[in-house]
């Protein structure tokens, strides 16, 4: 077996990124990305069907490398399935095309991703870049939007520290960390784009934010569009008002 190398990873994984038509799929105990085979029981990692192998005390640091790759993989490979170039959509969100996008979702609209001294070239559509911790970012969030006039409440889990410019964000963070655990701030607004680190289940828990992405797509599909009609949101609002009350320290 060889050793195991993070640099041969992410340079492998870059140019699969951009020519291979290989599948993807997630069995127990194993990450697949395309020809890269990940074995947290066995502590290989096999490329095109060569083993490497790497030792435990260093194994898990690496796995997560690896899952990172693999996630952002996917959804490249998701554009490429749809028959989507990435040009098209750049377009599509410069001509007001509506997304939500999510955790690695959201970091590669960004210009780059850094682990370790390594970089992965994402979408460049967004004026922002994340470079990775060894600590994760994890807990429930609160924030105060401007955007929409109330607060969001969700669940983060990222190694990335996001660094968005002089873009606007998401919201302002009340509790907890956000795009990194320094800028008090937290995902970002471009035209039609939400893009956040918030789970949790995000749209759920915050009524506000689902009806103003619902409402920018259906405007942008059809213009006479002329707006939703009222709904009874008293659960969903006591859902957030519940996770404020168990966040927020009085």
């Amino acid at each position: 077996t060889k050793p195991f190398s993070p640099r041969v990873l992410l340079a492998k994984s870059q140019a699969l990124i951009k020519r291979s038509k290989g599948t993807i799929c997630n069995k127990p105990g194993i990450t697949q990305c395309a020809g890269i085979e990940i074995d947290n029981n066995s502590h290989t990692v096999k490329i095109d069907g060569e083993y490497y192998y790497t030792p435990r005390v260093s194994f898990d640091k690496k796995n997560q490398e690896v899952k990172k790759v693999s996630e952002d993989w996917k959804l490249f490979k998701l554009l490429e399935d749809k028959g989507i170039t990435f040009d098209q959509l750049k377009d599509y969100i410069e001509n007001g095309g509506c997304m939500l996008a999510v955790c690695s979702g959201y970091e590669i609209l960004g210009k780059y991703c850094k682990m370790q001294g390594e970089t992965l070239n994402c979408l460049d559509i967004l004026d922002i870049y994340t470079e990775y911790s060894e600590i994760r970012l994890i807990g429930n969030v609160v924030l105060n939007s401007e955007l929409l006039a109330s607060t969001v409440v969700g669940f983060e889990n990222h190694g990335g520290r996001t660094d968005i410019g002089n873009h606007t964000p998401l919201g302002k963070v009340v509790c907890g960390y956000g795009n990194n655990d320094k800028g008090g701030y937290e995902g970002v607004v471009y035209k039609n784009v939400v893009a956040t680190y918030l789970h949790g289940p995000l749209l759920p828990k915050n009524p506000q934010l689902c009806d103003y992405i619902l409402e920018k797509t259906l405007n942008h599909k059809y213009p006479e569009f002329d707006g939703l009609k009222k709904l009874d949101d008293s659960l969903e609002d006591k859902a957030n008002e519940y996770m404020q009350s168990r966040i927020v320290k009085k």
